[in-house]
């Protein structure tokens, strides 16, 4: 999943760059794919989804604010596709929600939606072609990009606030993830906010 939603904001940045105006009707095609797949027809919770994921020129525009907002758009469906199976599972989702800034282990999810950790386990590889603990890292990862892009926190600051007490295994997870470490990264966003400064 995660891989996917990489390279379709790479191919949405390009082209947004040579037809905003046709990316936007691009993503508004891509949000209404979003909520047939989630089931989502009544027209009061649709437009609160759109009011959550802004898909505008702005973020279109900007290539990571897109990729946020990709994810969270992707991270929602796959959510809500979850649960029209697995009603149960909303404890789990608000289990990590609530305490993703903690160090959250299988087996207090499992206990949150009353499963065991073997079920919760190999369910969550089937929605997801994922583990637990990747899921999870994923999500953590994520939150550090939106810190180093919008608040321009220190990576240590942020492995801290994470819960990742070792700032050079947090630097591990956040490379197997994103393939660069989180100084290249935040190196690279810093760099990309200056040209957008002088565009």
């Amino acid at each position: 999943m995660y891989n996917s939603i990489t390279a379709l904001e790479k191919r949405i940045s390009e082209n947004a760059e040579k037809n905003p105006d046709e990316t936007i009707l691009y993503m508004q095609d891509l949000f209404d794919m979003a909520m047939k797949l989630m089931n989502c027809i009544e027209p009061e919770l649709i437009k609160k989804y759109r009011e959550r994921f802004v898909l505008d020129k702005e973020v279109v525009l900007n290539r990571y604010r897109l990729s946020f907002a990709l994810y969270d758009l992707f991270d929602e469906v796959y959510r809500q596709r979850c649960l029209q199976k697995r009603p149960q599972f909303s404890s789990l989702f608000d289990y990590i929600d609530k305490n993703i800034y903690k160090e959250l282990t299988l087996s207090d999810a499992a206990d949150a939606c009353s499963v065991s950790q073997s079920y919760l386990s190999r369910e969550l590889k089937s929605f997801y072609s994922l583990g637990f603990n990747t899921y999870v890292q994923i999500a953590k990862i994520m939150l550090a990009k939106k810190n180093f892009y919008f608040n321009d926190d220190k990576i240590i600051d942020v492995a801290f606030q994470l819960s990742y007490n070792e700032p050079s295994y947090f630097c591990k997870v956040f490379k197997k993830i994103e393939g660069v470490t989180p100084t290249f990264l935040k190196n690279e966003m810093i760099k990309y906010q200056i040209g957008r400064a002088h565009v």
